[in-house]
């Protein structure tokens, strides 16, 4: 548009006297400016719809960092008697070390009980005044299906609407689904922005049960970056590899009821 308005001036083979004399000279301003101004509408509507095609990504979970004041942790948590299905999860108590900075991969196979141990843990963090955020693979049933979705984020956090919604957009939520009540979005959609309301809550502890189950790439790239660079403990259940080797710290793996402390990732995978 901005090339056509400006070749619009030229018109070959007839001069300026002639122009004016043949009365064209409006006809070709009017041109010129017809496109020039529906170039700029353009450029205007752009910038105005680009959050819709990766909506709120600028700053992304950056903008949580300021606001997040965790408070320091080093202290051990003891289990015992732990039952999976009836069978107790482990043979032997043991302890696992949460420490603010730490991510704590918790690594098993299917059914070994990683999730059990996980709501084991949220209820003994929460017994010592610990504050929890616990994402787990269940849809809350205590959403208000008669409201917005983000004026219930905004009640139960007290974040303002432009934070979360920059949160809800680097891990794909736009502002659309954002406005929508819970019964008008899917069981994947919904629980994305359950991941969303953990992390605008006030915590020390976050503890996510596979919560890359549910993000597309871009959104794992922003989770990984934001518990990268996080002062909080994080817990962590994941069967995605790679994100796993991003962002842990500490290994505890159950295996054959049994808990083991392995030094490293590599180890444990290979």
């Amino acid at each position: 548009m901005q090339e056509k308005s400006q070749r619009s001036k030229k018109v070959r083979g007839i001069s300026n006297s002639d122009k004016k004399a043949k009365g064209l000279a409006g006809k070709y301003d009017k041109v010129q400016n017809r496109l020039a101004n529906a170039e700029k509408r353009m450029r205007i509507t752009f910038n105005e719809h680009r959050d819709d095609i990766k909506p709120f990504s600028k700053m992304g979970l950056k903008v949580l960092d300021s606001g997040q004041k965790p408070r320091k942790l080093a202290m051990k948590v003891s289990f015992s008697g732990v039952k999976v299905n009836g069978k107790s999860l482990v043979i032997d108590p043991f302890q696992i070390k949460i420490r603010s900075g730490h991510v704590i991969a918790l690594l098993g196979d299917n059914g070994a009980g990683k999730t059990t141990l996980l709501n084991d843990l949220a209820q003994k963090l929460s017994i010592k005044k610990v504050r929890v955020s616990y994402f787990h693979q269940n849809i809350k049933q205590d959403w208000d299906a008669t409201s917005p979705l983000i004026t219930q984020l905004i009640k139960k956090s007290g974040v303002s609407e432009e934070i979360i919604l920059e949160v809800a957009g680097a891990l794909g939520v736009n502002q659309q689904m954002a406005n929508r009540s819970p019964n008008e979005l899917s069981g994947g959609q919904l629980l994305k922005v359950q991941i969303v309301s953990c992390l605008i809550s006030d915590f020390d502890v976050l503890i996510l049960d596979e919560p890359t189950n549910y993000l597309d790439y871009d959104g794992v790239v922003a989770l990984t970056k934001y518990i990268a660079n996080n002062k909080s403990a994080f817990v962590v259940v994941s069967h995605d590899k790679q994100f796993v080797e991003n962002i842990t710290t500490d290994v505890v793996v159950i295996e054959n009821r049994t808990v083991i402390d392995y030094l490293t990732l590599q180890d444990y995978f290979n």
